[in-house]
């Protein structure tokens, strides 16, 4: 009885899905984990500075503006030190760009496409001349996919050690589960 009425709703479903003109626009619901994870970073920045990293230019950039971040994505300049906290297009500023004199900790507010690009990404700061003891990198873990992406750049990471052995950054990082940017 439940297959015959499913495939009913099916067939009337077929017969108008072609008529839908679709728009697909993506909405924030609340940007409330966004400005709390850039409020709670600005305080652990030492100095004042530090590079939040993100992908998408059409959905974080407009709330980082509106939460005075200044954004550097395609087309913009490299951010420099005195810029205090800013955000980083990591599609755009992610690799070859060396800030280890002006930033040492960051935040990734979205994983990077690969685990590559998340190793180049922590390199732009951890790298030889950087001032500090320790360069600080947090991942807001809010969602299953962020999750999934660090895990899985760290498993490549621990293979690529294991195999090559090349060290990995993710591999000597101290990993605390604390809450950040989260309820």
């Amino acid at each position: 009885e439940l297959d015959d009425r499913l495939l009913r709703v099916y067939d009337s479903w077929k017969a108008i899905e072609k008529s839908i003109d679709w728009v697909l626009d993506s909405k924030w619901v609340t940007t409330e984990p966004v400005a709390r994870a850039v409020e709670q970073f600005k305080k652990k920045a030492r100095d004042g500075r530090g590079v939040i990293w993100y992908r998408s230019s059409t959905a974080l950039e407009p709330v980082l503006r509106s939460l005075g971040v200044p954004c550097f994505g395609k087309g913009s300049r490299q951010p420099k030190g005195g810029d205090g906290v800013v955000a980083c297009q990591l599609d755009v500023h992610g690799t070859g760009w060396n800030a280890q004199h002006d930033f040492a900790d960051s935040l990734y507010l979205e994983p990077p496409a690969s685990a590559s690009l998340f190793e180049q990404s922590i390199g732009r700061i951890h790298r030889p001349g950087q001032a500090r003891d320790t360069v600080n990198v947090y991942v807001a873990h809010w969602t299953a996919e962020l999750r999934r992406a660090f895990s899985s750049a760290l498993t490549k990471s621990e293979y690529i050690e294991a195999t090559k052995g090349t060290r990995m950054k993710l591999c000597y990082a101290t990993i605390s589960k604390t809450k950040f940017g989260g309820s």
